[in-house]
């Protein structure tokens, strides 16, 4: 930093021998027993039969709030800005047969230039506990994808994911930012699975390939991460964990004049009080006497993306929270990028997002201050604040709202980030004092940070 500034009817298939069809009163009891089990399919042995099963689970999960939980509403939207992932889950019974296809059947309340695409998921999730930050893995390619949707009933082809009974469980992933409505089952139109089957005996090779798998797609989550859509997290921390305990050290470490930061600005002080709420959340304080900050150098960087935070804000006047990058030293003698995602000063309105260019110890340029949020109340609930890189644009974004951007030919002096500068870009979370103008805190202050997240 810086300066201060988601039943068919039963056909009867051809009798195979000569023998003459037992009497109607005698073939409806069999009919309506084999309904039950298999939704009015033909019995087991028949050439082919259709089963349609309904919806056990669905729920929307939201990135601008990653801890909510949206499973009883009567519709799930679908989008990639603000970003909202619906997921829908089935027990698949018994089948009488091998699967020939397998549709996924959505009914559309609000329409999409663009629909998303259809990937399966792990099925260990329920509505009481999905959420963005405890979203299911994908695990395997596209399965489908439409082009254009329109209102009433649409289905996609899922038939690599369906093979057996059991439970299967898919995501709707936005491709674009026009958005799609889905109704739930909490509705009229509920989800739906329509499975085809024929006997295995007569079974045909299905037209749908199988997705190729790759090492990355392979083995438990744990073991190997399945493959992602496009946008998904490269880097992530949803800071789970026992109240008390230290942030992940693996990904963050101390930051400060004497453990890796620049300068005495701030009052940002070495040491280890940043901690976990047992909530879910990082907790980083500070006192009117020293401040305390995070980073990822040595753990993490990036070149391109876009780095995403969503944090509460202290109330307490006199603090400079922060959340920002580099990709150098300040005082090297290499040129270095500063991005500073949001700055919140108490005696100023709003988010500031500013970037900067520092070399050999010198302040290169500044750019002009973009606000994002004026109208907000910052304090009192978690915000998503994001900044893009891109070859030649910084864009700045709140609550997945662009609210500016930055670009190397408006910039007052040489580009510090690509394609000119490839250096990775770390990260720091800070709770400093002052800037902006603002009088000495005199109180302890906390800055409460829900996830953090980098997406390609």
């Amino acid at each position: 930093m810086r300066s201060a500034s988601p039943r068919t009817p039963h056909e009867s298939a051809p009798r195979a021998s000569g023998r003459p069809w037992p009497s109607r009163r005698r073939l409806l009891p069999v009919v309506g027993l084999m309904g039950l089990a298999f939704g009015s399919s033909p019995a087991v042995g028949s050439a082919a039969s259709d089963i349609t099963v309904g919806a056990t689970a669905d729920s929307e999960i939201q990135a601008r709030a990653p801890s909510g939980r949206f499973g009883t509403r009567p519709a799930m939207r679908v989008d990639a800005s603000p970003r909202r992932v619906g997921l829908v889950r089935f027990s698949v019974p018994r089948l009488p047969g091998a699967v020939r296809s397998a549709k996924l059947r959505l009914h559309v309340t609000s329409p999409s230039d663009h629909g998303p695409a259809v990937y399966a998921t792990a099925a260990q999730w329920t509505e009481a506990d999905v959420s963005w930050k405890r979203q299911p893995a994908l695990t395997g390619t596209t399965l489908d994808q439409q082009r254009s949707v329109g209102r009433g009933w649409i289905q996609y082809d899922v038939t690599p994911a369906v093979r057996s009974a059991g439970t299967v469980s898919f995501a709707l992933v936005a491709t674009s930012r026009d958005g799609m409505t889905v109704s739930t089952r909490e509705s009229r139109h509920a989800p739906r699975l329509r499975i085809s089957t024929v006997a295995s005996e007569d079974a045909a090779p299905s037209t749908v390939p199988t997705p190729t798998v790759g090492p990355q797609d392979a083995g438990p989550q744990d073991a190997a991460a399945p493959q992602r859509p496009p946008g998904g997290p490269s880097f992530s921390d949803d800071f789970s964990g026992p109240a008390g305990e230290a942030p992940d050290r693996g990904k963050w470490v101390d930051y400060g004049p004497r453990c890796g930061g620049v300068g005495d600005w701030g009052s940002i002080s070495c040491g280890s009080n940043e901690h976990l709420d047992g909530d879910g959340h990082l907790v980083i304080p500070a006192m009117p006497s020293a401040g305390s900050a995070l980073m990822t150098q040595g753990t993490f960087g990036f070149v391109y993306g876009t780095m995403s935070a969503w944090i509460k804000m202290p109330p307490q006047s006199g603090y400079w929270p922060g959340f920002w990058s580099l990709n150098g030293t300040q005082t090297g003698t290499e040129l270095t990028g500063e991005i500073d995602t949001t700055e919140v000063y108490t005696a100023w309105p709003g988010s500031t997002s500013t970037a900067h260019a520092w070399t050999g110890g010198a302040h290169l340029w500044k750019s002009p201050d973009v606000l994002g949020g004026q109208g907000a109340a910052l304090t009192t609930g978690f915000h998503k604040y994001s900044a893009t890189i891109a070859p030649g644009r910084v864009t700045y974004f709140f609550d997945d709202v662009e609210v500016g951007s930055l670009t190397s030919a408006a910039a007052p002096g040489p580009w510090p980030w690509g394609p000119e500068v490839v250096r990775p870009n770390f990260l720091v979370l800070d709770l400093a004092i002052g800037g902006g103008g603002q009088p000495a805190p005199t109180a302890p202050a906390e800055m409460v940070v829900d996830r953090v997240e980098v997406t390609p």
